[in-house]
C-alpha cells in the first residue's frame, strides 16, 4: 500500500495515474479501505493531482466529483464505514481544492452521515452535531471536515472571508458554494449528536436512540430536502455546462 502512503502526503514527484492504479488494484484485490481512500483522493485532491493534466480542462470538476461519488459508494457497498462518511460530506459540501463542485445530494449525504452516526462512527456524530448547530465554518481545529482544502488555496481572497456575529472573521460559505444548515437548525439534536460523540470516543457503549431524536431528525431531513430543491435549481447552470464539457 505504498500507493496510499505517497498520495496522502502530496508527493507530486508520484505521478497521480500510476498511485490511483494501484489503490484501484488494491480495492479489487478485496482491500475494501482503498476504497474510501480513492474517494477521499478525488474529492479532496490533494498536491498530487495537480500532476495530473486529466484535471486542467473544461469538465475537471465534475468529473473528479463523480469519481469520488463512485469509489465511495463501492466502499459503502462493501461496508466500509468511512466511504459512507466521506460520501456523506461530499453530497453535502461537495468536492474541494483547486476544482471545487458544490454537492449534489445533501438530503442522501445527511442520510449517510445519519447513518453512520447511527452504527457508532464518532466523527460522524461530530459532523451531525456541527451542522445542526449551523457552526461548520467556524475556525475550529477540531472539526474533522474543516475547509482547510480550501483555505490553502484561497484564504488569502478577502472575498470568501466575513465577519460572524461574534466579530470574529470565518470562511463565508457563500463563497465555496455550499450548503447552509441554517434550514435544519436544532439545538436539541446538535447537543445530542455532540454528546453522543464524546461518549463513543471514550469508549462508552452508545444507548438507544430517544424517540423524541428520531422524530427530529425526521423532521430536519424534510427540512433538508426542501431546501435542496432550491439549492439545485440554483446550481444547474454551473452544472449544465460542465456535463457539456464532458460530452
Amino acid at each position: 500500500m505504498g500507493a496510499i502512503r505517497f498520495v496522502l502526503l502530496g508527493t507530486c514527484q508520484i505521478y497521480w495515474e500510476g498511485q490511483m492504479e494501484k489503490l484501484l488494484a488494491a480495492a479489487k484485490g478485496g482491500y475494501t479501505p482503498a476504497w474510501s481512500m480513492l474517494g477521499w483522493c478525488y474529492h479532496y485532491k490533494p498536491d498530487t493531482y495537480l500532476c495530473s493534466s486529466d484535471f486542467r480542462r473544461r469538465g475537471s470538476s465534475l468529473r473528479t466529483y463523480r469519481a469520488a461519488e463512485a469509489y465511495y459508494k463501492k466502499g459503502m457497498a462493501a461496508g466500509d464505514l468511512n466511504a459512507l462518511y466521506g460520501f456523506g460530506i461530499l453530497s453535502l459540501l461537495g468536492s474541494w481544492g483547486l476544482d471545487s463542485f458544490p454537492g449534489l445530494r445533501p438530503v442522501e449525504g445527511l442520510a449517510s452521515l445519519l447513518s453512520a452516526a447511527r452504527q457508532g462512527m464518532p466523527k460522524a456524530m461530530l459532523a451531525l452535531g456541527r451542522m445542526l448547530r449551523n457552526d461548520v465554518f467556524r475556525e475550529e481545529r477540531d472539526i474533522a471536515f474543516q475547509l482547510n482544502a480550501i483555505a490553502q488555496n484561497r484564504m488569502r481572497d478577502k472575498r470568501v472571508l466575513r465577519y460572524n456575529e461574534a466579530g470574529e472573521l470565518v470562511f463565508d460559505p457563500d463563497a465555496f458554494h455550499m450548503m447552509h444548515f441554517a434550514c435544519m437548525l436544532d439545538e436539541v439534536l446538535a447537543d445530542y449528536w455532540l454528546e453522543q460523540a464524546q461518549l463513543s470516543a471514550s469508549g462508552c457503549h452508545r444507548s438507544a436512540e430517544p424517540e423524541e431524536i428520531t422524530r427530529r431528525m425526521q423532521l430536519a431531513l424534510e427540512k433538508c430536502r426542501t431546501f435542496e430543491v432550491g439549492y439545485l435549481a440554483h446550481w444547474q447552470h454551473d452544472i449544465e455546462l460542465e456535463q457539456q464539457a464532458l460530452e
